[in-house]
């Protein structure tokens, strides 16, 4: 009976641990621009796989918490668990997959509207000068998508075992974490840059105009009363200028830095016997694992992917700065023009005199 009960256990503790996978996976990066109704059905697709997954009694996941404290189980909970009827195995493999598919799809379409929306962003006229320098962000989320369509294949293939599947999950959820969503907070940023550019843009012609019309304005009435609003316009156009060149700065630079990560990484994993996910998991999770690492695998494998894990925070900083400096821009634009209408006003008031 106490053996029924550990195996029931066990399984259900199998069952909500995958499950927490897969739920890890919906978090979608801050900051990511309005979903589609493509990937909202994708998003919904995922939480019904994930929620039709096989189990048996709730009961079993408390007991996993009360055998810590008690030899012999409740006679309630023995009960139900003796009433538990079996899982098929086909059947539980087959939910598993089916919910890990989900992920993949969902994924696969969350980087198609990443890409299109990076690409879309390098195409405006504010971008031009500096698109080159994105280019190889929008190869890596290239790269990314073709991993996730062959792992596609892999998860639906008839040749995996349960054991696989639910391995595979777990390392698709540390790859997004270490790989993909760095990369498509980066990714998502990039419209964030253009739109900003393209305001202050449109506001730098604006004083231009301005600026010209204050100049007749005042030479016509032998006045400078005009002039110290222009300066404080200018200002603000100088602050929102700052935050834009700041946000570009950052952000190619950290695009820059992954782009070497990546190469070094490239160059260094034939060298090892084992995977990169697996290195990287032994090196932020070391305490069971880590002399074997540092043992086993070449110091030229280790020391890029020690600096990938570095770069995932700073990536998550420069995407929290990024977001900060292209609000910044638009508040300071948006401080512009309140400007540009009390300079309006005053101007008509000077010309009715």
């Amino acid at each position: 009976m106490k053996k029924l009960l550990n195996s029931s256990v066990a399984r259900t503790y199998s069952l909500a641990l995958f499950a927490a996978i897969l739920i890890g996976f919906l978090v979608v990066p801050s900051g990511a621009q309005a979903q589609s109704e493509k990937l909202k059905e994708a998003l919904d697709q995922v939480s019904e796989s994930v929620g039709a997954l096989p189990e048996e009694s709730a009961e079993a996941s408390k007991e996993l918490n009360s055998e810590a404290t008690s030899t012999e189980p409740a006679p309630q909970t023995v009960q139900i668990q003796q009433a538990a009827q079996p899982i098929d195995q086909a059947e539980e493999l087959a939910s598993h997959q089916e919910a890990l598919g989900s992920i993949v799809d969902f994924s696969i379409l969350e980087v198609d509207e990443v890409l299109v929306k990076l690409q879309a962003a390098l195409k405006s006229p504010s971008m031009k000068d500096s698109a080159a320098s994105y280019k190889p962000l929008v190869n890596m989320l290239k790269e990314r998508r073709q991993y996730l369509v062959d792992l596609k294949k892999t998860v639906a293939s008839d040749t995996v075992d349960l054991e696989y599947i639910k391995a595979t999950a777990a390392d698709l959820k540390f790859w997004r974490e270490q790989f993909y969503n760095p990369e498509v907070k980066l990714a998502i940023d990039v419209p964030l840059l253009s739109q900003a550019a393209e305001v202050l843009a449109t506001a730098l012609n604006r004083f231009t105009k301005i600026s010209n019309d204050v100049s007749k304005i005042e030479a016509r009435l032998n006045t400078q009363v005009l002039t110290p609003m222009l300066k404080e316009a200018r200002a603000s156009l100088d602050k929102a200028h700052w935050y834009r060149r700041g946000s570009q700065e950052l952000l190619i630079s950290e695009i820059k830095q992954r782009e070497a990560l990546l190469a070094q990484l490239k160059k260094s994993e034939a060298d090892s016997a084992t995977t990169t996910i697996s290195i990287l998991q032994d090196l932020i999770m070391p305490a069971t694992t880590s002399t074997m690492v540092e043992s086993t695998e070449p110091v030229s494998l280790l020391a890029p992917l020690e600096e990938l894990i570095t770069q995932v925070n700073e990536i998550d900083i420069a995407h929290k700065t990024v977001q900060l400096y292209t609000q910044q821009v638009s508040d300071n634009v948006k401080t512009t023009y309140q400007v540009f209408l009390s300079m309006s006003a005053k101007a008509k008031q000077l010309l009715n005199r």
